[in-house]
């Protein structure tokens, strides 16, 4: 086994006792899902809400449905969380005499790193038989704007301590006797030159080397949808600018080219146009911001014309296999879905 400062350092064992993970190059993953349920449970569990309408508390987080887990790559750490959650509240209305409490549920159904945390949907409830309170409206109101507000910021404090406490370990630290280029390059070696290396080049005597790539290990998708619209309209919504605005509820950066980019959803999703067949095919190279970095997808979107609908065929190759379900998840919400919702191209055309 070669010495620190000899040899080709991506082979340099960490000073670890399993002597795994070299230089911290493998893909590693912890699994957060049991943590995060005690954690969330912990964060969202006594939050308590004053105003001049009363005064409320969360009282138990009922429900959470989910799972979350954290990756390491070239020693980067990647975070993945998805949750639903329900919460049970309880409150009394200033100057009310009465013993008994209303009550009501937080639900947070799509809780995910696609979102900050001041980007999460809250939707307030009161139960059946809180509605009837007069002032059960007024607790409800305050639980959406002061309520809303500490839950996100508890949720907030979860997605640090994710990324913090409970990764602490996984990015080992690396000996201070082998230096490394700014972009993740192989550090060069004591007769290189080490300020020309960072600077792109290097000695003419020790030619700089390059990384093996990381291989993923993928799968295939295959979806098919019926969009009650026309060919031409579908596939409009799929190119236009404006049109994937509206259905992603945000700004989206598109240029429908051979090879122009697009970007939508803050970033999470991107890639480029590779074949364009107006109102028949379209092709893309397409990822997500969390896929380990230079991995694209191949995305062929074929449209089909019927009688009175579109059947539109999507296959995806390339799909990093501990990302499939989210992944098909997220097609069927924030494509088909967000689609149908935005358009009405669920309803039928006659």
């Amino acid at each position: 086994m070669a010495k620190w400062g000899e040899g080709d350092p991506r082979w340099i064992v960490e000073e670890r006792r399993d002597a795994q993970n070299v230089n911290n190059w493998h893909w590693t993953e912890r699994d957060a899902t049991d943590w995060s349920k005690k954690e969330l449970k912990r964060l969202l569990q006594g939050i308590k809400v004053e105003g001049i309408e009363g005064k409320c508390e969360t009282t138990d987080l009922s429900k959470i449905e989910g799972e979350a887990s954290v990756n390491n790559r070239k020693a980067k750490l990647i975070s993945f969380y998805e949750w639903h959650a329900v919460i049970e509240w309880k409150g009394t209305v200033a100057g009310d005499d009465d013993d008994l409490p209303i009550r009501g549920t937080i639900e947070i159904p799509n809780f995910s790193e696609e979102y900050d945390a001041d980007e999460l949907e809250i939707v307030v409830k009161l139960t059946k038989s809180s509605d009837e309170n007069c002032g059960g409206d007024k607790l409800k109101q305050l639980m959406r704007t002061k309520g809303a507000t500490l839950i996100r910021k508890a949720i907030d404090f979860y997605i640090q301590n994710l990324r913090t406490e409970f990764s602490k370990g996984m990015l080992l630290p690396r000996h201070t006797s082998v230096e490394e280029s700014p972009s993740g390059d192989v550090p060069p070696s004591k007769e290189t030159n080490a300020s020309s290396f960072k600077n792109g080049s290097s000695s003419p005597s020790q030619p700089a080397t390059s990384r093996p790539p990381v291989k993923t290990k993928t799968k295939k998708l295959f979806l098919s949808e019926e969009f009650k619209t026309s060919a031409d309209e579908l596939y409009e919504t799929f190119v236009d600018k404006q049109r994937i605005e509206a259905f992603t509820n945000g700004p989206a950066d598109v240029l429908a080219e051979r090879g122009g980019k697009f970007s939508l959803y803050g970033g999470n999703i991107r890639g480029t146009f590779s074949e364009l067949v107006p109102n028949k095919k379209l092709s893309l190279n397409w990822r997500l911001k969390e896929w380990p970095d230079g991995h694209y997808s191949k995305v062929v979107l074929d449209f089909e014309q019927t009688s009175d609908s579109t059947v539109l065929k999507m296959s995806q190759s390339g799909v990093p296999d501990f990302d499939l379900d989210r992944t098909e998840r997220g097609w069927k919400e924030k494509y088909w879905r967000a689609i149908k919702m935005t358009f009405g191209f669920g309803a039928s055309l006659f």
